[in-house]
């Protein structure tokens, strides 16, 4: 700990590191938090808990659920993370005043790790266990350094069970590194000994596991919980981490071999520690991926009920993505622009991006169109298979709340309220719920369960799920005053560049009580007019001056610019992308 104090530079790197982590996660990157705490829900209940006892591991990522749950608060979790982050440079640090004493390399070494681990973190499916594991192997061999290097060898066997019940996978790097550390720093026959006893400890420890206690596939007791994200480049990293921790005892072993002077040594530790900052952060933002953050923080968003900020977010900063223009229709829904608003953001998937088809891909959102339109029951079920498949989550949990209390079934709604009642920060969402089950007559007043009452179907009929867009019509056959469900359909309409479907459903304007008709609306009717000379029926209804003088500056403008084929997409972009004549004619 003196050594400690008389080293300034472990501070301060310790402390850039530290910063590093917390500027990146809480500014550009703050949406891995949002995915990682909404990807899981941690409930206080013996029937959830007991679950992660059931296998060698269990409690690590128990320990990893229970953390991230306070991603909630973005700067509690942006400060866990950090911490969490950097703890592995304070162990290393301290591990090699045993294994590499008086070197100036010690500060270089102890960064790797936190760095690596920061760029895996990048991923939003590199889950906060993960740090723990490689954070507890550390710590792990750490005490066996400081505590149970000189005591007898049957402690840190007797110990060993016990350690891979915990952190389960990762005690085999933890095994590796302590035959490693017994072959080269202990001499004689003893270290032989030692390294067969430990390995001989750690495979009966796996096969008393799977005959006697867990009776797990031995696939899983031997790989259970390390990551497996899909990422080459998270691949990579994975890989480096787990060698570079293994084979740390060898790393040190090699270098006491080298033997140079002390402002030479100092010289190369601090080279060795920029350059490892330097192409870390520069890793660190060519990782970062654009459209995935403007995916996630849009869901966030739609997910909070912020609507009109998602509609403007996407506006802003439009996105290339299915789910992220999928999400940006649904706040245009909810906000009843639909048919006025749809092109003012990108649309590159026709009608795809409505109603997205049934499959796992889209198991996690698939749920929120049924739910927006009215079709509770649809909406339900696909919040009870997400769960089904994926776990507690905090949307599926909640929604199946919601289309139970819009339902009227009372009784199966305070089975999803009670979960919801026993999280730390989802309780008051299930007070509120709670509030509700108790006085009924509250629910029809609700904003927003009284609303989707009201658009529900009123007559039975069978949900197609392959063409889901067939449920439109019959929805609205069922209740002629779900506005929501005719903006969906007009939607489908435009996108699809079905302009006859648009001019037959125009009377029902009049049905639904507008007072104007939408804009896109109005758009596809000119362009209608002006292709067939026929003026359709509008419900009684006007089209704006605006529109008009609008659509006959397009028609001018695209005669002119017919002349040059080759500028003529992005003259009319500029000054008509956000019009259906500019989508008819050029998406």
């Amino acid at each position: 700990m003196n050594r400690t104090l008389k080293n300034p530079g472990f501070y301060i790197i310790n402390l850039l590191f530290f910063a590093t982590a917390f500027s990146y996660f809480f500014g550009i990157a703050n949406h891995i938090l949002f995915f990682q705490e909404n990807n899981h829900l941690f409930i206080f209940s013996k029937f959830y808990l007991d679950d992660y006892f059931t296998q060698p591991g269990g409690l690590l990522v128990l320990t990893g659920k229970f953390f991230t749950q306070f991603y909630f608060h973005a700067i509690i979790g942006v400060i866990i993370l950090a911490t969490t982050l950097t703890l592995p440079a304070i162990l290393i640090y301290h591990i090699n005043k045993h294994l590499l004493p008086h070197s100036q390399l010690s500060l270089p070494l102890m960064i790797i790790p936190p760095f690596l681990l920061l760029l895996m973190q990048t991923h939003y499916y590199h889950m906060l266990e993960f740090n723990f594991g490689f954070l507890l192997i550390l710590f792990f061999f750490y005490i066996y350094l400081t505590f149970l290097k000189n005591k007898t060898s049957y402690v840190p066997l007797i110990l060993f069970p016990l350690v891979y019940y915990f952190i389960g996978v990762y005690a085999w790097i933890l095994i590796m590194m302590l035959i490693l550390l017994n072959l080269f720093y202990k001499k004689g026959n003893e270290r032989f000994i030692n390294s067969s006893i430990l390995l001989g400890v750690a495979v009966i420890t796996v096969i008393f596991s799977k005959k006697v206690l867990f009776f797990q596939p031995f696939e899983q007791l031997i790989t259970y919980p390390f990551p497996s994200v899909e990422n080459k480049n998270h691949h990579l990293f994975l890989y480096i981490t787990t060698g570079f921790i293994a084979v740390y005892p060898l790393i040190t072993k090699a270098l006491t071999t080298f033997r140079t002077k002390l402002h030479q040594s100092k010289f190369i530790g601090t080279a060795a520690v920029v350059v490892i900052f330097g192409f870390s952060i520069f890793s660190l933002f060519n990782s970062y991926n654009n459209q995935t953050s403007r995916v996630i923080q849009l869901e966030k968003m739609v997910l909070d009920e912020e609507y009109n900020q998602a509609i403007n977010f996407h506006e802003k900063y439009p996105s290339q993505n299915l789910i992220a223009q999928y999400f940006y229709n649904i706040a245009l829904s909810e906000t009843d622009q639909l048919a006025s608003r749809l092109f003012y953001g990108r649309q590159d998937f026709n009608v795809n991006a409505l109603i997205l088809p049934w499959n796992e891909e889209h198991l996690n959102w698939g749920a929120h169109f049924f739910y927006t339109v009215g079709l509770i029951n649809e909406a339900h079920r696909w919040a009870y298979e997400e769960m089904i498949v994926y776990g507690y989550r905090p949307q599926n949990i909640s929604l199946l709340a919601k289309t139970n209390i819009i339902n009227g079934n009372y009784k199966r709604a305070y089975k999803y309220v009670d979960i919801l009642k026993n999280t730390a920060f989802y309780r008051d969402r299930g007070n509120e719920y709670e509030e509700l089950l108790a006085d009924t007559t509250l629910i029809a007043v609700h904003p927003e369960f009284g609303l989707k009452r009201n658009i529900m179907p009123q007559d039975d009929f069978f949900t197609e799920i392959v063409s889901p867009q067939n449920n439109i019509p019959k929805l609205l056959q069922s209740n002629p005053e779900n506005q929501k469900a005719f903006e969906y359909m007009m939607a489908w309409f435009l996108l699809s560049k079905n302009v006859e479907g648009i001019i037959n459903n125009l009377p029902k304007l009049n049905n639904l009580n507008y007072n104007k008709i939408p804009r896109h609306i109005e758009e596809a009717t000119l362009a209608y007019t002006n292709s067939t000379g026929e003026n359709p029926d509008l419900g009684g209804l006007t089209i704006s001056n605006e529109t008009i003088l609008r659509f006959n500056q397009y028609i001018s403008d695209f005669k002119q610019t017919r002349q040059n084929p080759s500028t003529q997409k992005n003259i009319m972009q500029n000054k008509y992308q956000n019009t259906f004549w500019f989508y008819f004619h050029f998406k």
